[in-house]
């Protein structure tokens, strides 16, 4: 009985849906000097087409922070964060799923740091799909795959012919 409520247990906890929680991330810039807190609302899991808030937290940088959300085709959105002291926040909403590249530059009084995020968007709006889907590779194994089933065919046949010529029924 013990091992049924075990190998139960263990069947649950392998089928519940399992969520991932990501803490703050911790970037640093292009020249390794300064570190920042990268979080995003709601709950570091954004939602394509849905409002999302990104907040910097610089912790010894202030200055004004200007954002640039980039997307796999390269297009690009630059925005101003509202900046109060050491934290920069902005609101973008991402148009669709996929990885976006967030660079945040936060321009001091004497000098500009640069940092560099990835962040991937894995739920919501999805990209507008391909109208017609590409086949060309299914056409080719197709081809590929008579033309192995031909000359195997051809190799059994020149075999069963050679084996009834030896035979001596």
């Amino acid at each position: 009985m013990k091992y049924v409520v075990i190998g139960i247990l263990s069947l649950l906890c392998a089928l519940a849906p399992a969520q991932l929680a990501f803490a703050h991330v911790l970037i640093t810039d292009d020249s390794g000097t300064y570190g920042a807190i990268l979080h995003i609302d709601p709950g570091d899991n954004p939602v394509a087409g849905q409002p999302a808030t990104l907040i910097l937290d610089t912790q010894q940088l202030a200055g004004t922070t200007t954002v640039v959300i980039g997307d796999v085709t390269g297009h690009t959105t630059t925005l101003t964060a509202r900046t109060t002291g050491s934290m920069a926040e902005v609101h973008y909403t991402f148009p669709s799923q996929g990885v976006y590249s967030l660079v945040f530059t936060v321009h001091s009084s004497h000098h500009s740091y640069i940092f560099h995020q990835s962040q991937l968007i894995s739920q919501g709006t999805v990209a507008q799909p391909l109208t017609q889907p590409h086949h060309q590779w299914a056409r080719a194994l197709l081809v590929a795959s008579l033309a192995g089933l031909g000359l195997l065919t051809a190799i059994l046949l020149g075999r069963w012919r050679m084996v009834g010529h030896q035979s001596t029924y």
